[in-house]
């Protein structure tokens, strides 16, 4: 797919000149393989930097391989004569293309301008393949007023981790982000740290970091299998000081 965008991007026919110029330029991507080393250091999350370093050695190599114009072994093509453009392109493919499964065979489609419609967990509009599969569909799910935005799932439980991986984008108070708790050892009210694990990359959390240590930093109070609060016992964790 990428070798088939470059190659339309290189003859530039009508509906692809077009459609091209409302892409992203090449200096403006943000998917994960386009993080140089000093942005992965950067990334809170350990999964999410190894990712990221598996995805730019596996670009360079279908670069170096595939579509560089003198040692690729589609050279014969001139497709791409830079690593940052071949970037661009494979960024294409990952983040703005659709899966859909023909007669049981998994396709993935590029379908101009359908790819612009942006990600909401409220979407309105759903897409698919027409019954004959002969063209491509943007629905409704319920009436739109003129001028309202079209909006698409990408990915109805997809965490912020997932997204910043395939997109280069995270949405603030995610529902589908969770952290996942280990049993605390011993009784229900026992005060023994146990482990946690983030489902966001599967690593250890902190030490300490268990339902008890939680709730009680929160201010709760009672039997923790009855799950009640004690009202009266609520506390603001940011206190400002009375005045004087």
């Amino acid at each position: 797919m990428a070798a088939w965008l470059l190659y339309m991007k290189q003859h530039r026919a009508l509906l692809w000149r077009s459609y091209m110029q409302h892409l992203p330029r090449e200096q403006d991507m943000c998917c994960l393989l386009n993080y140089s080393r000093d942005d992965i250091a950067e990334l809170q999350i350990p999964a999410l930097q190894s990712e990221a370093v598996v995805q730019a050695d596996w670009a360079a190599f279908l670069h170096g391989n595939y579509l560089h114009h003198k040692s690729g072994q589609l050279a014969s093509l001139n497709l791409s004569d830079s690593l940052p453009l071949s970037l661009w392109t494979i960024s294409m493919v990952r983040s703005r293309t659709f899966s859909e499964d023909v007669n049981g065979e998994p396709l993935t489609l590029m379908v101009p301008y359908a790819d612009l419609a942006n990600h909401n967990f409220d979407n309105n509009c759903t897409f698919c393949l027409s019954r004959d599969n002969k063209s491509f569909q943007l629905q409704a799910l319920r009436p739109l007023s003129a001028g309202q935005e079209v909006t698409i799932s990408y990915g109805v439980i997809k965490s912020n981790a997932e997204l910043l991986r395939d997109y280069g984008f995270f949405i603030r108070g995610n529902p589908c982000d969770r952290v996942k708790f280990r049993g605390t050892t011993g009784s229900s009210n026992s005060s023994t740290p146990s482990s946690c694990v983030s489902s966001v990359d599967g690593t250890e959390g902190l030490a300490g970091l268990n339902p008890v240590s939680l709730m009680e930093a929160v201010a709760f109070s009672g039997d923790l299998a009855a799950a009640q609060l004690d009202e009266s016992s609520q506390i603001n964790p940011i206190t400002q000081p009375a005045p004087h």
